[in-house]
């Protein structure tokens, strides 16, 4: 699950990697220069550029395996899906004034509605149910009353306590949602 201390993590680690990029750069422009600097007017110094090179050729070999680790930590392999299933839009139509019909980033798996809160609305007070449409990527969530045309409705998820989960990797939870407005299209 993506939380803020583990957005401000992954943005630690890019910046990590970014570090290590410059620096790998900066130690190949100055290998260059070394390896140059054994080059004499007459001809190469066999022995010496032979060695020098081979130093600087473990020098990168360890500077693109340690940027690897860090790469490695940002995208693990065994992560099946890097990114965050998350609620795309919403919207409560006129034909069905109970429900909030969300569009998920990815297939997505539900138990219930836990997580889940509604503000915004005259009678609409909280969710009695949550479904998944066939094709999983569309979710409807069932109001405790019918959402008014004059309502402004705006749902919030909490990841931490709900169950919305991606089909294909349940490990993989939605994302926190603090306020996204719904559109409204029930007739008066």
């Amino acid at each position: 699950m993506a939380t803020d201390n583990s957005i401000k993590q992954a943005v630690g680690a890019v910046n990590r990697v970014n570090a290590d990029i410059k620096t790998f750069t900066a130690a190949i422009t100055a290998d260059g220069k070394a390896i140059n600097g054994k080059c004499s007017t007459t001809g190469l110094e066999t022995g010496t550029v032979d060695s020098t090179v081979n130093t600087e050729i473990g020098k990168i070999n360890a500077a693109v395996t340690a940027i690897n680790s860090r790469i490695d930590v940002l995208f693990p392999a065994s992560q099946a899906n890097p990114t965050p299933l998350f609620i795309v839009s919403g919207v409560v139509e006129d034909a069905a004034a109970t429900k909030i019909v969300l569009t998920l980033s990815e297939e997505g798996a539900i138990t219930d509605e836990t997580g889940f809160t509604i503000s915004g609305c005259t009678s609409a007070a909280s969710f009695s149910a949550a479904a998944i449409q066939t094709d999983k990527t569309v979710l409807h969530l069932t109001t405790n009353a019918a959402v008014d045309d004059d309502d402004v409705p705006v749902i919030a998820y909490n990841g931490a306590t709900g169950n919305l989960v991606s089909y294909a990797d349940s490990d993989d939870e939605c994302i926190t949602e603090a306020a996204l407005a719904i559109t409204n299209n029930v007739e008066a």
